[in-house]
């Protein structure tokens, strides 16, 4: 006898979270068992294995079906790497960090790259080709640099007794200064009265911001006249 024909709604190898439903096309049948239990001219198919149908005609006569074999592949898993922190004015790069058949990121761009420049939630959706797909989101930050100094003046115009200590606020906490004098640390001493700047620099993330710094002098010599007689 021949096998019993089915017909299929779909592929039989999809994604988690897809389905196929299986239908017997045996118009004289009067019963249905599926390998499953069910009883039903169709079935629709969640998990992986192999599905067959045997029909019954009013007869009496049964045959079966040739088998149905259902693939269930892992949902794809991408990871968005790039510049998820950015500098002031700069723009950044975002990808996955491996390569598919197709991207829809947020904003529509249906590139393996986009440009970001703002700070805010990116998200991408991408495919293999196939039946499988998977998301990925990840949140872009702006790195802004807060610079406070202390500043502590000359004790006179000429005296080199100022200085200036800075502490730094964003950013991955790590940094590096690079002074007008020459000095590469947070705080420089022995100072004249005047004009400095510093470059502070982001070590992890390359944001760098300059600032400049005025020492003033805290006194300057009054001189009185005296009169004697």
């Amino acid at each position: 006898r021949p096998a019993v024909p089915v017909t299929l709604s779909g592929p039989t190898t999809f994604s988690t979270g897809g389905s196929v439903t299986i239908t017997a096309n045996a118009p004289d049948a009067v019963s249905y068992y599926w390998s499953t239990g069910a009883t039903t001219p169709s079935i629709t198919v969640t998990q992986p294995g192999t599905y067959t149908v045997e029909v019954v005609n009013n007869l009496g006569c049964s045959r079966t079906s040739m088998p149905v074999e259902v693939i269930i592949l892992p949902n794809l898993t991408p990871r968005i790497v790039g510049d998820s922190v950015l500098c002031p004015g700069e723009t950044g790069t975002l990808k996955t960090a491996a390569s598919y058949a197709t991207y829809t990121w947020s904003g529509g761009s249906n590139g393996p790259t986009i440009n970001v420049n703002q700070p805010g939630k990116y998200f991408v959706t991408v495919t293999d080709g196939g039946n499988c797909s998977g998301s990925d989101t990840i949140v872009v930050q702006n790195n802004n640099l807060e610079v406070i100094p202390t500043i502590n003046p000359t004790t006179c115009s000429n005296n080199a007794t100022g200085s200036i200590s800075l502490s730094v606020n964003g950013g991955s906490g790590q940094y590096t200064y690079r002074w007008s004098t020459g000095a590469t640390t947070s705080s420089i001493n022995n100072l004249r009265a005047g004009l400095y700047v510093c470059q502070v620099e982001d070590i992890v993330y390359g944001c760098r911001v300059n600032r400049s710094f005025t020492v003033t002098a805290s006194n300057t010599l009054s001189l009185k006249p005296t009169v004697t007689n």
